[in-house]
């Protein structure tokens, strides 16, 4: 439940030493590295800075290069990847030699210039391809012209000219030619919906003349350029220049196709180089001297013994100070949670990791997250089917650290919809009479004949977790030494809810009388920040005022409710339909299978989607802003980091 707690530590050690040191720290991961040049004066940091910086220039277009070659791959596929698998984004599985020798076992520059290759030719072939379509599309309205595209030219006497113009100014433009250009030909060639495609012959002398009534009418002259046949026949020509060219880039895609078998290698290599980008990248934090170097950085405490030991083995001459941060240090942050509690940290990370000396969200939340999740989802067997997938994708698939956190959190929502399933008897949408007598024997509340009774209670527990987040802020105030303006805040806005509402139930006189004494203590004590008795009566009325909020706050948790009943009610129509089909002669059984598989499907995806997003809602509006504020920056520890990669320990399956 806490915020692990960090120590700066600050290493010196001889030039000698740098490679092996940086060498043990990215393998044992234990520190975060802070920018200790960001201090020194600016003379001095541009002399120390540029000592790696051709390096890490040569790593970085090396990274991009082989960026380049899984891109390619990617793009040429047989099969690309679903929405699932790009959102999961399935990891490689290697061990630590393979990782370590990849550039030994791949030559990458030849397998470079090969894609590079194959990549300019298909990008020419498709330029072409694309280039010819449109040209083939450009001649279709002129397969009826007869005439050779090579004779509309000017001779010493006329032009021949082709070209269109809107359809709508076709009439217009006929009429004003035969007046003002008697010795000529004004031919129609064809039409569609949008223009009009002409050929016209003309007196060479008239020519800005013609050109003049054209433009006016919106005649736009075309040019086929280096085509010389009749239309047809060059669409014709055309056609079967396509048909090569598209065998071309079939050709060039296979051969893709074929560097595409070296992408676990590329992928593997692309995180080696990343990580080496790293190592070299880490030393510009470092501050230089002709013989030592020093850098600045932050550690676990209790790894602290771990972090000297393994110094320790390297050199007796590397020097570790490590010391609390001072007040005003913002150390990073990293949550410590035991293992159940582990998974509902994807929500917390999701909101904004808290603020160092800050209480961690997280075990506070995660009970009220499950049980609003089952609410949601109500249903056991939807909760069994959830569980099940969600357990089979943490032990199937390559997941990272943060893909096995969301699917078991996926697991315990189907825990939790399991257990209100059982007690509001849901179970693939039957009805409760339809279930065996001791499955109904348990069902405390039935959503759809106590649906006033299911609010009361989602409402309830909206109180409950509202309440519960004022109590956490007093709690935490006090631990802070601020207990008198936790008393004045927190302790007077919960004497007031709770007095309300104790009054609003059981309607016994006291409570009310208790209430306004505790509207009273919030007039009073809300303002204190003013220094004028009016003032501070002011401010504490529009305290008190805004404190009508809550009501809204207490009725979002209503969502619930209707997100169970929408589980609930639409199960049961699925379940109507597929009773419906079974009695359709042959086809019957087979439709009502396939409309209960589907319906209930399309029924828990679009539920588990609510499922997750009102409560997760609920938490962060309703709940965080009673005493949770962000800020906290992650902890990112200086180690082997890998995007495509799962790095196998040796014995590891």
């Amino acid at each position: 439940m806490a915020v692990t707690r960090m120590k700066k530590a600050y290493l010196v050690a001889h030039q000698s030493l740098k490679e092996e040191l940086i060498e043990v720290l990215q393998e044992e991961g234990l520190l975060h590295i802070e920018n200790l040049k960001e201090n020194l004066a600016e003379t001095e940091l541009a002399s120390l800075a540029s000592e790696f910086t051709p390096q890490l220039d040569k790593l970085e277009l090396l990274l991009s290069e082989i960026q380049f070659v899984l891109d390619i791959i990617e793009e040429f596929k047989e099969t690309k990847k679903g929405i699932v698998e790009g959102l999961l984004k399935k990891k490689i599985a290697v061990n630590r030699l393979d990782f370590d020798t990849v550039e030994d076992r791949i030559d990458f520059r030849s397998v470079y210039q090969r894609c590079e290759e194959l990549d300019i030719k298909f990008r020419q072939l498709e330029h072409r391809f694309v280039n010819l379509n449109t040209l083939i599309t450009n001649l279709q309205p002129w397969q009826s012209f007869k005439i050779p595209l090579s004779q509309i030219n000017e001779t010493d006497y006329m032009v021949f000219a082709i070209g269109k113009l809107p359809y709508a100014n076709l009439l217009s433009l006929q009429d004003e030619w035969e007046r003002e250009f008697p010795v000529s030909i004004f031919e129609l060639i064809s039409k569609d919906a949008q223009s009009a495609y002409l050929f016209l012959i003309f007196l060479k002398e008239q020519k800005e003349e013609v050109n003049q009534v054209l433009q006016k009418h919106g005649y736009v002259p075309i040019n086929f350029g280096e085509l010389n046949g009749i239309p047809q026949q060059e669409i014709m020509e055309l056609k079967k220049e396509v048909v090569h060219i598209q065998k071309e880039k079939e050709k060039v895609i296979e051969k893709i196709r074929e560097i595409g078998s070296l992408e676990p290698e590329l992928l593997t290599l692309h995180d080696f180089v990343e990580n080496k980008f790293k190592k070299a990248a880490v030393v510009k934090n470092f501050v230089h001297t002709d013989q030592t170097f020093m850098l600045e950085a932050w550690v676990q405490a209790d790894r602290e013994v771990e972090l000297s030991k393994q110094l320790s083995e390297l050199s007796s001459e590397v020097e570790l100070t490590a010391l609390d941060p001072e007040p005003d240090e913002e150390p990073p942050v990293i949550l410590k949670n035991s293992n159940i509690v582990q998974p509902f940290e994807v929500l917390t990370r999701l909101y904004g990791l808290p603020d160092y000396r800050e209480m961690d969200p997280t075990p506070l939340m995660a009970p009220f997250f499950f049980l609003f999740f089952g609410l949601c989802i109500g249903d056991f067997g939807y909760g069994v089917v959830l569980a099940l997938i969600s357990w089979l994708a943490t032990k199937k698939l390559q997941l990272g650290e943060g893909g096995r956190k969301f699917f078991y959190l996926l697991a315990y929502g189907g825990i939790s919809s399991m257990i209100v399933g059982i007690f509001t008897g849901g179970y693939f949408g039957i009805e409760a009479e339809k279930l065996p007598a001791f499955l109904q024997a348990l069902i405390i509340l039935n959503p759809l004949k106590e649906a006033f009774t299911f609010l009361i209670v989602t409402v309830a527990l909206g109180v409950i977790h509202v309440c519960f987040g004022i109590i956490v802020e007093f709690i935490d105030r006090t631990r802070q030494g601020a207990f008198k303006d936790a008393l004045y805040d927190q302790g007077t806005t919960l004497f007031l809810l709770i007095f309300l509402i104790a009054y609003a139930v059981a309607r016994i006189s006291i409570f009310g009388w208790l209430a306004l004494a505790s509207a009273a203590a919030v007039v009073l004590f809300h303002g204190r920040g003013s220094k004028s008795i009016i003032g501070r009566l002011g401010l504490g009325l529009y305290k008190l005022y805004g404190m009508s909020s809550f009501i809204g706050d207490f009725l979002s948790y209503a969502r619930l409710m209707a997100l169970g009943l929408a589980t609930v009610l639409i199960g049961w129509v699925v379940n109507m339909m597929g009773s419906k089909l079974l009695g359709v002669p042959f086809l019957g059984p087979l439709l009502m299978i396939v409309i209960l598989l589907g319906g209930h499907f399309i029924n828990l995806v679009i539920n588990l989607l609510s499922a997750f997003v009102h409560p997760l809602r609920l938490q962060y509006v309703e709940f965080f802003k009673q005493f949770y504020s962000d800020g906290g920056g992650k902890f990112v520890p200086f180690m082997i980091e890998t995007k495509h990669l799962i790095i196998k320990r040796e014995g590891e399956q």
